[in-house]
């Protein structure tokens, strides 16, 4: 029997067929697509409807901080102790798309940015415990660590060009999908579940 590093139970490691896949996808989209409309929201708020309000705006803004990195890292949580492909699989997906999305946000400081790294690193090494001294672990830092200057240093010339946004989610998902160990988070990795996955996030 297979077993999850980290926790020592059983890690699942069969695929999902291809309705429950493509149900998956529905859901992955269907929530993003909420989500974006409330952190969207909540944007506005912040910066433009009470802009001039100092207190409110930074409340608002530390909320929708804190709001995206609880639920991110709890979609996660669940995600991992399901032990089940079946649904694991959509919840690591949402947990990283609510992690990942926020790092566009336009308008932000420096310690915000930081802060989201450090909840995207939190929840990168839980896929990896156990395997820290896997080359792939460090692989996937290097891309990551890339890609968070590249963000920073260039979110406007991203955030509103398809490909380019499109370009960098796909780096993303597959610099997590592709590089986790054997055995991560209740899961048994093979191509198809990382090709499922990386599907689900890039949906």
């Amino acid at each position: 029997m297979n077993m999850d590093m980290a926790t020592g139970l059983p890690a699942s490691g069969a695929p999902l067929n291809f309705w429950l896949w493509l149900a998956q996808l529905f859901i992955t989209t269907v929530f993003a697509t909420g989500f974006i409309t409330y952190y969207q929201q909540g944007w506005h708020n912040a910066h433009e409807k009470y802009g001039q309000r100092p207190v409110v705006s930074w409340m608002i803004r530390l909320t929708m901080l804190v709001g995206a990195i609880v639920l991110g890292i709890a979609l996660h949580m669940i995600g991992w102790r399901v032990f089940a492909n079946t649904t694991g699989l959509m919840f690591h997906n949402l947990g990283l798309f609510t992690l990942t999305f926020t790092l566009l946000v336009e308008g932000e400081a420096l310690w915000e940015y930081l802060v989201q790294l450090v909840a995207v690193l939190f929840v990168w090494n839980m896929h990896h415990m156990g395997y820290y001294s896997d080359p792939k672990y460090t692989i996937s830092l290097v891309i990551l660590a890339i890609l968070a200057v590249i963000i920073w240093l260039h979110k406007n010339d991203i955030r509103y060009y398809v490909v380019r946004n499109v370009g960098l989610f796909t780096v993303i998902g597959l610099d997590f999908w592709t590089l986790l160990p054997r055995h991560s988070a209740g899961l048994t990795m093979t191509p198809l579940i990382a090709f499922q996955g990386f599907s689900m996030y890039l949906a």
